[in-house]
């Protein structure tokens, strides 16, 4: 028999035979849910009583110092990129299909990899049809993180759900990037579901120089000469990095 918010369950009749103290008692219940959230479920309480009449006498009672945390459950993802030239600013296409549902006031945080960040204040856009009321609206972001607010409940069966972030520079070579993040999270901000792990960003367009040139100082054909090389790039460059600079075969550098 349930108690009234169905936290208690009262069994009756469970000795027809007795008990003798001391002996282990084993039962199984069943069905039960688990939190809707990554989270510790809490302790547990067992007591026993004597029914004497209308009323009912404790004999044991026991809480248990801790139950066992609720695992959080996955999002499948899937991204498109407006474009994959490297280091371009451009918007990244999301369709994500949690689990679970995502409760009205609840949360969906996206995490940037490491090599990739916002470049401008505008940076979310919720894709639903624009004479419909807003299911998500920004509610927290930095250069590599945003947090969206779900302003109406999103339900499992509705996925998938649909996004994009805005103005994100891309990796800025041709190495695959991963470390995405994608959580969603209840209204006290607890983690539900997490994924984006899989997803494996590639560019496959190579940014440009908008200046290069390179000036001999002698035009005397046969003359050992000394160039002055002058460019400009869209890409920024760090420490370690190589430039390759190749002649055509007509020019022969020498000792």
């Amino acid at each position: 028999m349930w108690n009234g918010l169905r936290t208690r369950i009262i069994v009756s009749q469970c000795f027809p035979n007795g008990h003798t103290g001391g002996n282990q008692v084993k039962f199984t219940i069943s069905p039960g849910r688990n939190p809707t959230g990554a989270m510790q479920a809490g302790p547990y309480t067992v007591t026993t009583e004597q029914p004497i009449g209308a009323k009912y006498y404790a004999i044991d009672e026991e809480t248990s110092k801790d139950s066992f945390v609720a695992l959080s459950g996955t999002i499948k993802n899937k991204l498109t990129v407006e474009s994959y030239m490297t280091s371009k600013s451009t918007n990244y296409n999301l369709e994500v299909s949690p689990e679970h549902g995502i409760p009205e006031n609840g949360y969906i945080e996206v995490n940037l990899p490491k090599d990739l960040e916002f470049t401008k204040n505008e940076v979310f856009s919720d894709t639903r049809d624009s004479l419909n009321k807003a299911q998500m609206t920004i509610f927290d972001q930095s250069k590599d993180r945003i947090i969206v607010k779900v302003l109406t409940e999103h339900k499992e069966e509705n996925n998938p759900l649909r996004f994009s972030l805005l103005n994100i520079r891309n990796p800025r070579s041709y190495k695959p990037s991963k470390g995405f993040s994608i959580i969603t999270l209840d209204t006290n901000k607890v983690r539900v579901d997490i994924g984006g792990q899989d997803i494996n960003l590639v560019m496959n367009t190579m940014n440009f120089y908008p200046k290069f040139s390179l000036t001999p100082s002698d035009l005397t054909n046969g003359a050992i000469n000394t160039y002055r090389v002058d460019f400009e790039s869209k890409v920024f460059m760090l420490d370690g990095d190589i430039l390759n600079l190749h002649f055509p075969p007509t020019v022969l550098l020498t000792d």
